[in-house]
């Protein structure tokens, strides 16, 4: 029986997928697997994990695409290289790829014979020909791929008997207080956004809904530091009822402090696969606004625990706000059913999942 689950993660910060794998880590290691992570030494959801051998893999973004490319590059190569060095015993260890990003993981495994999941959370990435080499090395190498929803899974490129669709899941503290917590409403309406500074994520339209609801508080948390964040706004003029946060480790107390949690991401430039920071609003009794379109859709019943609603109508975003801002009757109705949804994605449910999918490969 296999005991050792090498992972595999570029880029650790404070977004969704980091957080989906350390998920995973601390399943497969309540089970019993010894875990290896090769990510870079940023600060996020996978620094200082219990029982974890770290790995470094040098990979880090930049402003300019160039230096991005090459470093991806040059991280593939030291992993691959690392890889031959490190790798004396493939018979008893799975390799366990998040994102479809880290390649040359799921090549060296093909070349060892070893088996390899590959956890896929992204519909596409730019450039279109790195996105296809991506998704063939996936689709033709992988053991099993796990997509994060059903739209990914409709949309898949080589649909065949590995796909395993695992909704995403959120950290077990949500869970408790979404059992503890009868939901309240705020004096102050508090429209709560919490994303990354890419142009597409929807912070200009955040920005605009500011200055056109002034009676409702905004906060925006941003998963980058303090210096990108003031960097971002340095020319940007805010209005008084918008307060900005940089990454935060426990972001439980914004959430509670919420009565609607908004995804505004351009449908045009970027589709959300799945939503995890609308889970959690939803596990909190937090009624949300999403995109018409993608895996995060699977979420939302519209009308019942929140509303579809794209970010380009302004007007709509604007309407809708205020009919939930002005009708406590309407807000309670959205919280509870949104309790009631999140409890189809259940921590056991993924546990469940995770573990069965591991296990059969665990042979």
């Amino acid at each position: 029986m296999s005991k050792k689950i090498i992972a595999f993660h570029l880029l650790n910060n404070f977004t969704g997928s980091p957080k989906v794998l350390r998920s995973v880590i601390d399943c497969l290691s309540n089970e019993g697997y010894s875990i290896e992570l090769y990510t870079n030494n940023s600060i996020g959801f996978l620094t200082g994990l219990e029982n974890v051998n770290y790995h470094k893999n040098f990979y880090f973004r930049s402003n300019l695409k160039l230096i991005t490319l090459f470093n991806f590059i040059f991280s593939q190569i030291y992993i691959f290289l690392k890889l031959i060095f490190s790798i004396r015993d493939s018979k008893n260890v799975i390799f366990y790829v998040n994102t479809i990003l880290p390649f040359s993981a799921i090549l060296f495994a093909r070349l060892k014979g070893i088996k390899v999941i590959t956890h896929v959370h992204e519909f596409e990435i730019k450039p279109k020909i790195l996105n296809n080499f991506l998704f063939y090395i996936v689709n033709k190498f992988s053991s099993r791929i796990i997509l994060v929803s059903k739209f990914l899974e409709i949309n898949h490129k080589n649909i065949n008997s590995k796909i395993n669709v695992i909704h995403n899941k959120v950290d077990q503290i949500f869970e408790k207080e979404s059992v503890s917590l009868e939901k309240v409403k705020a004096e102050l309406f508090n429209i709560l956004m919490l994303t990354s500074l890419r142009p597409y994520k929807g912070i200009q339209e955040y920005i605009s809904l500011s200055k056109k609801i002034p009676d409702a508080l905004f906060t925006l948390v941003l998963s980058e530091s303090i210096d990108d964040v003031n960097k971002y706004f340095i020319n940007i003029e805010l209005p008084k009822n918008i307060k900005i946060f940089s990454k935060q480790d426990n972001v439980l107390p914004f959430y509670k402090r919420a009565d609607l949690v908004v995804n505004l991401t351009r449908k045009d430039e970027c589709i959300e696969t799945f939503g995890l920071t609308i889970l959690e609003a939803m596990f909190l009794g937090v009624p949300v606004i999403v995109p018409t379109v993608g895996g995060i859709t699977e979420l939302v019943d519209d009308g019942l625990n929140g509303y579809l609603i794209d970010s380009n109508d302004l007007d709509s975003l604007i309407l809708k706000i205020n009919d939930i801002k002005s009708d406590p009757v309407l807000w309670k109705k959205l919280s509870l059913n949104a309790l009631n949804k999140s409890s189809e994605f259940s921590s056991n449910v993924f546990n469940s999942k995770i573990i069965q999918l591991v296990s059969s490969l665990d042979k």
